[in-house]
Parts: structure tokens; C-alpha cells; sequence
């Protein structure tokens, strides 16, 4: 028998996956192909760019913890509207829409509609990390 630790693995197998990531990127982690070694170190990936992009954050001149809920917000639902954000952080509309700038204006996020209203924004490294092999290229290939 093996005690449980906070390795890679859970009881179930997914359980360490999952932590702090949105069930969707958890279930997309847990049907990856390959072992749970693979898994672990997308996670794993996963976890040191919110760190670099935190630390990056943070030293940013006047950066408000507001910006920080932001971006912890985007890690759990990498594509968001400012409206999606605003409720699941519980940070009012214009706090939201301050932070989530700040976050583009230091490359952390992308606005992916081009349009002014209803906008969607990106956490584009974070992304990248979960794409599988391969599919980074079809991305290139659509409109700019």
C-alpha cells in the first residue's frame, strides 16, 4: 500500500490535476495521452507560468490585489469575458475591466474578438501549455 502525498496523483488518480484549475482544464489534463507523468508535468508547466506571471504581476507600480484575483481567475477559465470574471472573482464590472487591462497591457492577456462590447479575452500561455502537440500550428492559421 502507498500513502497518499501530494504528488502527482490522488486516490482517484486525479485529484493533485485538478487542484486549483477549473473542472474543465482538470477533466482536459486527466484525457491526455500518455501516463500520469505527462500529466504531471503539464500541471506542473501549468503552475510555474501562473507563478512567473504572478511574480510579474505583482511588481508591476501600484498593482492591486484586485489584479492578482484577476489573473487567478483567468487560471481557473483561461478564455473569459470581463463579465464571466467579474462575478466568479466577486469584483465589481469596473475593477474587473481596470485589472483585466492591466493584465493586457503586460502581455499576460489577449483580447481575442476585436470587438468593443462582449469582448473575450485570452491567458494566452496558459493556453499554449495545454494545447496538444501539433495543434499549435493549426492555431497560427487563423484570422489576426
Amino acid at each position: 500500500a502507498t500513502a497518499q502525498s501530494d504528488g502527482p496523483t490522488g486516490a482517484d488518480g486525479r485529484a493533485d490535476l485538478r487542484r486549483g484549475m477549473s473542472p474543465g482544464v482538470g477533466d482536459w489534463l486527466h484525457g491526455l495521452p500518455g501516463g500520469v507523468e505527462e500529466r504531471h508535468a503539464v500541471t506542473q508547466s501549468l503552475r510555474e507560468q501562473v507563478a512567473r506571471d504572478a511574480d510579474r504581476v505583482s511588481r508591476l507600480p501600484r498593482c492591486a490585489a484586485s489584479t492578482l484575483a484577476v489573473l487567478a481567475q483567468f487560471q481557473r477559465t483561461p478564455v473569459a469575458t470581463i463579465t464571466s470574471v467579474s462575478q466568479a472573482a466577486g469584483l465589481c464590472f469596473p475593477t474587473t475591466l481596470r485589472a483585466t487591462q492591466r493584465l493586457q497591457d503586460c502581455g499576460v492577456l489577449r483580447e481575442v474578438t476585436g470587438r468593443r462590447s462582449g469582448r473575450v479575452f485570452a491567458y494566452e500561455a496558459y493556453l499554449r501549455l495545454l494545447e496538444p502537440a501539433g495543434a499549435a500550428g493549426a492555431e497560427a492559421g487563423g484570422q489576426t
